[in-house]
């Protein structure tokens, strides 16, 4: 064997290690909070998961993690989840005074057509908005995905905010499908729109953190996994990561038989989903010469730029960096938006405080809170995409607008005879 040979071999067996260790403690998490989608369990599995499968993905062209940046990786998952089994101790007492569900007292019914008719206004302005980038699906997508690595801002004021709303709105819905409240056929028509134009649009990541949203809801509120469950959410998810990838030509299944393009889109759901850690590590070994243009507190700035004290950084897509000998990617996992500007100090803090505010809108949302089911199904996918993004921090200007549109919901959609307390 040569000596690379054996230094990635090395790499590996600590990786492989070290996902094991993560997967244990994650099954004591699931254990003391006894749930498998509470964030204490979920943050610690995820990255589990992703250092197993990285710990062989060396083998089909990826690049090890070295063992620098895996020590980032498990502190940073054992830190989110132990300060989230604090938390969630702290929570259990007050939650008990909890007895009013809130999201169940909404006329969702009535909100549907509200919807509707806000939808019948805003998607000539959206259809508008994506021909301006071509004539033909693919060109449009591939157009839009290059204006929208050289920071140019995608969609109108007007469509932007109504993908804010109709996110908001399709987590509620599945929340009140679990509950009987409203027909599942009626949101499925209702949303396709927004859902076609989102995948257009903002591309995989925004569809994917959705549908993960939806998962959690679904779970949180009574849903069982059965076999249906799983291949709807498998058949969802595969949907928007083959289907997007085609979109902007990023895999070629042309003149492939069915086994060769098994075998490419295959390896693109792997490059799509693992690379993040492998960059960022390459990063964190300066292996990698980037611009440290990603900052967990740039979605602060940009709310504090609407009175002029802050401005924030425009363009936050990373450059292309290799996670393979020929493979590129610009993801680098959620410790890109923090360890550059924040250092080690940085990354405690931030993981700590952003798992107590992860774990508190987990808790709140069991009551029925509905500013708190949306927001902890979109921390419950920001969770699961830290892999390759930071969804914490870059949703605070997000949050803000979720809460101005509970509040209107509750005001305006609150059945009769229902009180808040």
């Amino acid at each position: 064997m040569t000596s690379l040979t054996v230094s990635f071999l090395d790499e590996s067996i600590y990786t492989l290690i070290n996902s094991v260790i993560l997967l244990l403690f994650s099954a004591l998490c699931a254990r003391l909070t006894r749930s498998l989608i509470s964030p204490a369990f979920v943050f610690s599995f995820v990255w589990g998961v992703a250092l197993l499968i990285l710990s062989f993905t060396p083998v089909i062209g990826f690049y090890p993690i070295t063992s620098n940046a895996l020590l980032i990786f498990v502190f940073g998952a054992i830190l989110f989840s132990m300060t989230s089994l604090v938390t969630h101790v702290i929570c259990i007492k007050w939650r008990e005074h909890e007895n009013y569900n809130q999201a169940l007292a909404l006329n969702f019914s009535q909100i549907l057509i509200y919807f509707n008719v806000l939808s019948i206004v805003i998607i000539p302005i959206l259809i508008s908005d994506v021909m301006s980038y071509g004539s033909s699906l693919v060109e449009i997508s591939y157009n839009l995905r290059v204006a929208s690595l050289q920071g140019e801002q995608i969609g109108s004021f007007a469509t932007a905010n109504y993908s804010v709303i109709a996110f908001f709105l399709s987590i509620l819905f599945i929340y009140a499908i679990n509950k009987k409240q409203i027909n599942v056929l009626w949101v499925v028509v209702s949303l396709a729109p927004f859902l076609i134009s989102t995948l257009v649009l903002a591309g995989r990541s925004g569809l994917i953190s959705l549908i993960l949203s939806w998962f959690f809801v679904y779970l949180l509120t009574g849903g069982r996994i059965n076999l249906k469950a799983i291949v709807i959410f498998i058949a969802l998810f595969l949907f928007v990561l083959v289907f997007g990838a085609t979109l902007v030509n990023k895999v070629d299944l042309n003149n492939s038989n069915i086994f060769d393009s098994i075998s490419i889109l295959g390896i693109h759901i792997l490059d799509y989903l693992f690379q993040g850690p492998i960059l960022f590590s390459r990063y964190f070994d300066n292996q990698l010469s980037i611009k440290e243009n990603w900052d967990t507190l740039n979605s602060v700035c940009h709310a504090l730029s609407k009175v002029e004290l802050c401005t924030p950084i425009s363009n936050i897509h990373a450059d292309i960096g290799k996670f393979g000998p020929d493979k590129l990617g610009n993801v680098y996992s959620m410790y890109f938006a923090i360890f550059p500007h924040y250092s080690y100090i940085g990354v405690a803090f931030f993981i700590m405080f952003y798992s107590i505010i992860t774990t508190y809108f987990f808790e709140k949302a069991k009551s029925g809170n509905a500013f708190s089911l949306v927001v902890s199904g979109f921390l419950f996918g920001a969770i699961v995409l830290s892999l390759f993004k930071d969804g914490f921090g870059s949703a605070f200007w997000l949050f803000i607008k979720f809460y101005l549109i509970s509040i209107m919901l509750v005001f305006f959609f609150t059945k009769k005879g229902k009180i808040i307390k």
